[in-house]
Parts: C-alpha cells; structure tokens; sequence
C-alpha cells in the first residue's frame, strides 16, 4: 500500500491498527500520510504537530500522560530522559513525540503490509416505498437513506398498521 496516497483517517480502517487515544484527541485524525511523514522525519519535522506544539503536548499529557509513558516503556523497556535543562512544556514534547514515533513506525509497518482498508459492506434496501417503524438492531440502506431491521424486516402494511416488534426492542425516533 502506498501510505503517501491515502489522506483519510486510519480509524476504524485497517486491522490490526489502533489509533490511541492521544493520537486521535480532540477530534483530530491521522491518516496513512501522516504516518509515512512522520515515520520519514520525525515528530520534530513538522509531520506531527500536536507533539511539538508545547500547550498541545502539555494539553495530551495532561490528559493520558500515563498510557503516553507506559506505551514508550512497554516498546523500549524504558524511558528515555530528555536533557537536564528541559522545562514542563519541553518534556512533554520530549515524551509524547518519542510515544507518536514510535507508534507510527508500528503502524507503517502494518499499512505497508496491507492490501488497503477493510471494504464496508453495502447495505441494500428492498423496499423503498415502504413505511417502517426503526428498531434498536437496524441498519441504513446505502442507496436511499432508510433503515431496516437487521434479522428480518419489520414493515408496515400498505394500509400503514404496525407489525408488532420483538419483544425487547424499542422504537427509535431518530437515526
């Protein structure tokens, strides 16, 4: 797989992938670009932001400051201190930019070994035109936008009278 040309998020993706929390925080994603940019240059080159932008970095280790540490000792088997003269913000940096290194070399190494991501499947609709009362198990038609019950359809009749639902779902207003 070319890492290069995929712009959208890694989340969800691929297998074997898993984006950690203080990666993808604060609604940002990462994508197989990402990954190669910083697999190439590092955290330091501009490639990840978030870890070198000092109230970023303190913000996120402020947040998983703990998993950000165990990750890096759990890979190096220990952590490796930054300089002497490092301040707060700068050792945050130090940390979150070795965890995001090290996690997007795990990643590229997988990414580079895929076909691609996992196709979604297409969900179909069989009948268009007909009312339905929406299920807690339901899912959207891809074509058309409308629900159906997963096991099997639950429709109105024609004169718009309810089938009864399975005991122990509820109707759901929204989707």
């Amino acid at each position: 797989m070319d890492l290069w040309n995929d712009d959208q998020p890694i989340s969800d993706r691929f297998d074997g992938i898993d984006v950690p929390a203080w990666i993808e925080c604060d609604d940002a994603f990462i994508s197989p670009r990402d990954v190669a940019a910083i697999v190439q240059g590092g955290c330091a080159s501009g490639a990840y932001m978030p870890a070198v932008t000092y109230h970023q970095a303190a913000e996120t280790m402020a947040k998983h400051g703990d998993d950000v540490l165990d990750f890096i000792a759990g890979r190096l088997g220990e952590l490796p201190m930054p300089s002497s003269d490092v301040s707060w913000p700068g050792m945050a940096c130090h940390f979150l930019s070795i965890a995001v290194e090290l996690w997007a070399s795990e990643a590229a190494s997988i990414l580079e070994s895929s076909d691609g991501p996992e196709e979604e499947e297409e969900t179909t609709c069989d009948h268009h035109e007909v009312d339905r009362m929406i299920f807690a198990d339901c899912e959207k038609c891809t074509n058309c936008g409308a629900w159906r019950e997963n096991r099997q359809a639950i429709t109105s009749e024609p004169a718009g009278e309810w089938q009864p639902a399975p005991e122990g779902w509820l109707p759901m207003t929204d989707r």
